[in-house]
């Protein structure tokens, strides 16, 4: 990392470039899609970005309608370049209107967008809300499938542990932690001292996942929180929505802390840093 490249800073195409290069980290939703082929399903990836995940959701569930909604112009139509044959949706008329024509959602998809309404709109109102509205999309039967960030308090003793980590280049660490505190809507208590980036054990992880992403994408990143639930945070905010979570897996992504090991001496700390699930109505 060099510092800012200042033409990609907000950059949508960068954007999407770095999010459909790492795509196979996202694959694991597929292992909640338990209805078999030539079973036909309509699928909805709410939130589809540039639709990376299409090109498997077309291989793996081919007989059934693959539909992405995304409020960005640019990425809906990176997407309808890449997946000319797929259907996707900007509003919630459109929304509305295929619903009344195709039928309710066997399956609705969340990849890394709890995290995205929870940090840009009102905290976790805003995420009760939007699965609220889903619902009226989503068959009795079906399920709504979530892959997002975690907050691991399982693997601290309490919720104001210190963690602490030497880094491997100090004044570029710095450089960094001062622009994603200038940055960053979110208030942290880090400081930098003897070469090791110390406080509290989430703000530290928030931080370092920040950090493996790079100065050219902090401008975009520094806004969120992508590990803002804990597990019961989470069966809280569904229960509130008129939900009951199912299958649930917590995930540590070893390639992360082989990364990771890059720019801290990370040793053998570990923590779960995804969680998938799949969701049902209380009906």
């Amino acid at each position: 990392m060099e510092g800012y490249n200042k033409e990609d800073m907000g950059n949508e195409q960068v954007y999407a470039q770095r999010m459909e290069g790492n795509v196979d980290d996202k694959l694991i939703i597929f292992d909640f899609i338990r209805n078999k082929e030539p079973e036909r399903n309509n699928i909805l990836d709410f939130g589809c970005g540039s639709g990376s995940i299409f090109k498997y959701l077309n291989t793996m569930h081919p007989s059934s309608i693959s539909v992405g909604f995304d409020k960005s112009d640019f990425m809906l139509a990176r997407a309808k370049e890449n997946y000319p044959n797929n259907i996707f949706l900007s509003t919630f008329e459109e929304l509305n209107a295929f619903v009344v024509e195709n039928g309710s959602f066997n399956y609705i998809i969340l990849n890394s967008l709890l995290h995205e309404i929870y940090s840009y709109e009102d905290g976790f109102t805003s995420v009760v809300e939007v699965l609220k509205i889903l619902s009226r999309y989503l068959t009795n039967t079906g399920s709504i499938i979530v892959r997002d960030g975690v907050l691991d308090t399982t693997s601290c003793s309490n919720i104001y542990e210190i963690e602490s980590f030497k880094l491997r280049n100090v004044e570029e660490a710095r450089t960094f932690l001062n622009e994603y505190t200038y940055l960053s809507p979110f208030p942290n208590h880090l400081t930098i001292q003897d070469g090791n980036i110390t406080g509290i054990w989430y703000e530290v992880r928030e931080f370092l996942n920040k950090y493996t992403w790079g100065f050219d994408s902090l401008y975009r990143e520094a806004k969120e929180i992508v590990n803002f639930a804990s597990l019961e945070m989470y069966e809280n905010i569904f229960t509130k929505a008129g939900y009951r979570i199912k299958d649930m897996k917590l995930v540590k992504q070893e390639e992360y802390f082989t990364y990771l090991n890059k720019i801290i001496e990370v040793n053998d700390s570990r923590w779960n840093t995804k969680i998938v699930f799949s969701a049902k109505k209380n009906v």
